[in-house]
Formats: structure tokens, C-alpha cells, sequence
């Protein structure tokens, strides 16, 4: 949605191809900017036909319009519109199925899938440098096919719509996002826990969308933490910025990510950032965060350690911060994708 938005900005015309959807963003553009039908809830019958007709429908307009570029921005193993273009593009996020593949049942599909995108396609825009190593070596794609463009955080929403969380006594550290394998979360705990002092003085807030497992809520109590200090909160917008200016710091442990946009998301709140230095987080958070191994508990403890009682060190962090979100913006990333749209036209 953002590359839309900048695009219209940059007097472009693009068109969002939505088919049958329920995506609330794409609810947010002008009408006039997306092709499909909206619905706020899927009827429980006859979606297969619905999905069906959405896509016959993006079909008809892309063979009557001709677009000089159709942007793919999922995989799959046929093309999503097969009307002539004069170029055709996709963007891969991550290699994660690549790299973790027994996290997900179909990894080999998805696989196969991007390997016929990335084969028809005449252009790949990659998040991060790292991610198009990946690509590279993964997919045995040529090095002058992928171009990187960054992501970036949205701007820090206006103080007086943040909503800040109440009952937090004492400092904590925040986690934001799923609680997957590769984000490493139990090795956080892990690290946190082998402090005395860490766990005597802070506390740790969860933001994600489900609460803590069995399988958590045992590391918890094997660890010895008490029951309410490591809280888990849903949260919206508003909420997750009131956490980033309240938070002593974020923690951000991840062992791979295709780019990282939390850590800027924490920056621009002036929360101070301790994180992987794995995968294109370094390229992400440059000297503006305090970094550890993902896989050394004990570094990451030390890390921990470092931010919760060096003001100073906290401090330079936060104006380090706030420097380093700004080499990212999605107008920057829409300047930089039309640049190559236009290499192709």
C-alpha cells in the first residue's frame, strides 16, 4: 500500500489488482486504484467460484489495458496475469522456507513457486542486500536481475493519539511480533533469566496476536520467573506506541529476517534497540542498536545487562536511533522502484 500511495504522489498511475479480497489496506486507497471487490466478510459458500470470478475478472483487464509492467507480489507457479505487459517484476521478502523449511508443511512448494516467478520474471527487487545473497545463491538467479530497495518504518503516530499502557511499574524490556522458531523469543528468556539482577529489576512485555503457549509458560516457571513478568498484551497501533516509549529497551533476537522493520519501528519511538547482528539486521540498524549473537545466550545476557544500567550508553543509542530511521522511507523506496520500472520500459 505504501508503494501506491508514494507512487500516486510521484504522478504515476498504478493499479492494484485485488480480485476478491478482504485486505483492510487496500480498503484505504482511492477506489479508483484498486481493481476488484471488497468484502468485509467472506460468505461461507461458493468462495472457490468467488476466487474464481476475481481472478477472471483481473485477467479481462489486464488483456484490455495492457500495463507497461505487471509487479507480481506473491509466488506462484503460473503466472497471476497472464495479459501481455511490456515487463514483469515480483519482490521476494525473505528465503525462510529456504532456510527453515521444517517450519512449514509446504516449504518445497513455495519453493518451486518462487523459482517460476523468479524465472519469468525480467526484474527481482529484493528488501535487503542480505536477502538478495540469498536469491543468488538459492536460486541461482544473476546477480544484475536483483535490486535492492529497502523497506522502511511508518512515521511515529502524533503524541496525542498514543495510548500509553498502564500498571507497568517497573522497566521492561519489549518484545514485538510472533513468537516463531527463528525469532528466537525462549532464547531471550533464556539470557534474561541467567541474570539475577535483570530478573530482580525488569520485566518483559510480549506484543503479539496469541498469548503464551504451554510449552512458554513451562520455560517460565523452569526459569524461575514469576508468573506475571513475562506479560503478553495484544495491542493495537496506539497501544504498541505507547510500549515503545515506555519500554527501557527492545529486544529483537530474531536469528533471520529478510529485512527488520520492528527495530526502526522502536527507533523512531526513541526506544533503544539490542538485537541479532544475524542475517540483514546489521544492515538495517547500522551503529544504532546494541547487537549479540543470536545463538550465544550469554552474549545476549551481556547485552542486556549494558543497556539496563548504562544511562549513557542508553542514551547515545537513542539519538543514534532516531538518525538512523531516517536513511529509510517509503517515498525513498517508491523513487527507487520507479527508477528501475523505467530501466524496463
Amino acid at each position: 500500500m505504501r508503494l501506491i500511495e508514494e507512487l500516486v504522489d510521484l504522478e504515476q498511475k498504478p493499479k492494484v489488482m485485488g480480485g476478491v479480497y478482504m485486505n483492510a489496506y487496500l480498503s484505504e486507497l482511492e477506489s479508483d486504484l484498486v481493481h476488484g471487490f471488497h468484502f468485509d466478510k467472506y460468505p461461507k459458500k461458493g468462495l472457490r467460484a468467488l476466487f474464481k470470478a476475481g481472478n477472471l475478472w483481473n485477467e479481462a483487464y489486464s488483456i484490455l489495458q495492457t500495463p507497461d509492467i505487471i509487479h507480481e507480489t506473491y509466488f506462484e507457479s503460473s503466472p497471476i496475469l497472464k495479459g501481455k505487459s511490456k515487463a514483469r517484476v515480483t519482490t521476494i521478502y525473505d528465503a525462510l522456507h529456504e532456510k527453515y523449511p521444517d517450519l512449514f508443511p509446504k516449504a518445497q512448494l513455495k519453493t518451486a513457486e518462487k523459482q517460476a516467478s523468479f524465472d519469468r520474471s525480467d526484474l527481482i527487487f529484493s528488501i535487503s542486500h542480505h536477502t538478495k545473497q540469498d536469491t543468488i545463491e538459492l536460486f541461482k538467479v544473476p546477480e544484475e536481475k536483483v535490486k535492492v530497495v529497502h523497506l522502511a518504518a511508518d512515521p511515529p503516530i502524533p503524541e496525542n493519539q498514543i495510548v500509553y499502557p498502564k500498571a507497568m511499574d517497573r522497566p521492561f524490556f519489549l518484545f514485538v511480533g510472533i513468537r516463531m522458531q527463528h525469532k528466537n523469543f525462549n532464547r531471550f528468556i533464556q539470557a534474561f533469566a541467567a541474570s539475577a539482577d535483570l530478573k530482580r529489576e525488569f520485566d518483559i512485555v510480549s506484543i503479539a496476536n496469541f498469548g503464551f503457549s504451554q510449552e512458554e509458560k513451562q520455560l517460565f516457571r523452569d526459569l524461575n520467573l514469576r508468573e506475571d513478568q513475562v506479560r503478553h498484551v495484544k495491542a493495537d497501533d496506539p497501544l504498541l506506541a505507547g510500549f515503545y516509549k515506555k519500554a527501557h529497551a527492545f529486544v529483537y533476537p530474531s536469528i533471520y529476517e529478510g529485512f527488520g522493520i520492528p527495530p526502526l519501528e522502536a527507533m523512531a519511538y526513541g526506544c533503544p534497540v539490542v538485537c541479532s547482528n544475524s542475517s540483514s539486521l546489521p544492515e538495517v540498524v547500522g551503529d544504532a542498536a546494541l547487537t549479540f549473537d543470536p545463538l550465544n545466550v550469554e552474549e545476549m545476557k551481556t547485552q542486556l545487562e549494558k543497556i539496563a544500567w548504562d544511562t549513557e550508553l542508553r542514551n547515545d543509542l537513542i539519538e543514534k536511533g532516531y538518525a538512523q530511521t531516517k536513511r529509510f522511507s517509503w517515498k525513498k523506496m517508491a523513487q527507487e522502484t520507479l527508477m528501475h520500472y523505467q530501466t524496463l520500459v
